[in-house]
């Protein structure tokens, strides 16, 4: 994976050629595949040994809030799932590096969009994201806890599960006998804006720190793929 990003970093055009967020997902699986990593399905983990490692992997992927990497207690070494988890859902990627597996999450834009669309997926602090623009004709990628640290994504996550919970009393307690069926809805999502912080960074493209990030998240694939 380190050699795909470095790939990516220096030749942009290879990645966004195809102007769809399925070519970007395609073009990233062939430069995988040229590297020798064989692709795997769901169906690969079989028998209750496999079954049970399923669970185990899907657990510590989906943390929202942890910084810690998921350890590999499989027998794939060099190997790759595409959307695990259903294809609207995290990861996009899930490479088995080693001792590690490494959740990749690829955000697309074919419009001027200078930062990815979040709506409930918070950043994971131990995610990795890749995001290209098709106008922009760049590509960048990061890793979750360089841009919102555990603590700020439990923050949010309680904060919004907070919310909800007091919605759903509410509605029990007050809309249970509304006629027409109307009660009140909290959907849980995510942006980045400068509403509250003037200072708040929303563009990955110019951001003074994007060569930092993209160092750290080469070097942390390096480290988890040794």
């Amino acid at each position: 994976m380190k050699s795909v990003l470095i790939d990516m970093k220096n030749h942009p055009d290879d990645y966004l050629r195809g102007h769809t967020g399925s070519h970007f997902e395609q073009r990233i699986e062939s430069k995988l595949r040229s590297r020798r990593y064989t692709k795997i399905l769901k169906e690969d983990f079989a028998g209750e040994a496999g079954r049970r490692a399923w669970n185990q992997i899907k657990q510590k992927v989906l943390e929202k809030t942890t910084a810690q990497p998921v350890a590999n207690t499989t027998e794939f070494r060099q190997n790759f799932l595409m959307g695990p988890y259903g294809t609207q859902n995290y990861p996009d990627i899930l490479p088995f590096e080693n001792q590690f597996i490494i959740p990749f999450e690829l955000k697309f834009s074919r419009g001027g969009a200078t930062k990815p669309v979040w709506n409930s997926g918070l950043p994971r602090p131990n995610g990795i994201y890749i995001f290209g623009s098709a106008k922009e004709r760049e590509i960048t990628f990061f890793l979750g806890g360089d841009v919102i640290s555990p603590e700020d994504a439990r923050a949010l996550h309680d904060h919004l599960d907070h919310v909800q919970n007091k919605t759903e009393e509410y509605n029990k307690t007050r809309m249970a006998s509304q006629r027409y069926g109307f009660a009140a809805y909290v959907r849980k999502a995510f942006d980045q804006k400068k509403t509250i912080n003037k200072n708040a960074i929303t563009n990955f493209f110019t951001n003074k720190h994007k060569e930092t990030l993209e160092r750290n998240t080469i070097a942390e694939v390096a480290r988890l793929s040794g």
